[in-house]
């Protein structure tokens, strides 16, 4: 989770294909008659078409988000990085109308969905350790927020 301004990144992967800004969004899924067919989206490039509905907010969120790591990151590491975006649908059937910037994903075998993607921009090991120290780095200036942190000494009796 990497927080930008006013909003946050679900996940960021850094591999030798690039650097990919994913968001993931839970929907629910309708009774319908075909089982099949109540857990099946098409995705046209812009929009996202389910049994119940339509909806475009998630795929431009994004784009947005993959838009400001790529231009963080180009003044935090000091070079230019393409980011892809892509949105991840736990438990849909995704079937991809045509070719996208953005990729959608189910979640199952997202790792083989990364490692034969590519963002434009391959990256070697130094790229790659340049480019998550700048993330770890914003991701630790970032206070925890939530529950109230209880400071627990290690010599307190459990």
């Amino acid at each position: 989770d990497l927080q930008g301004e006013n909003f946050n990144i679900d996940h960021i992967v850094v591999s030798p294909a690039g650097v990919f800004c994913i968001e993931t969004k839970s929907r629910a899924k309708y009774a319908l008659e075909d089982g099949k067919s109540n857990a099946r989206v098409d995705f046209d490039g812009k929009m996202l078409n389910f049994p119940s509905h339509k909806e475009t907010k998630p795929v431009e969120q994004v784009r947005r988000n993959a838009k400001w790591l790529k231009d963080w990151l180009a003044k935090a590491s000091a070079e230019r990085v393409d980011v892809r975006p892509v949105l991840a649908l736990p438990g849909w059937w995704v079937e991809n109308k045509t070719r996208s910037d953005v990729l959608l994903v189910s979640g199952k075998n997202i790792r083989g969905f990364l490692k034969n993607s590519t963002t434009g921009t391959p990256l070697n090991p130094e790229q790659m350790q340049r480019i998550v120290h700048q993330i770890e780095q914003r991701c630790r200036d970032v206070e925890p927020s939530g529950y109230p942190q209880k400071k627990i000494s290690p010599f307190t009796a459990k």
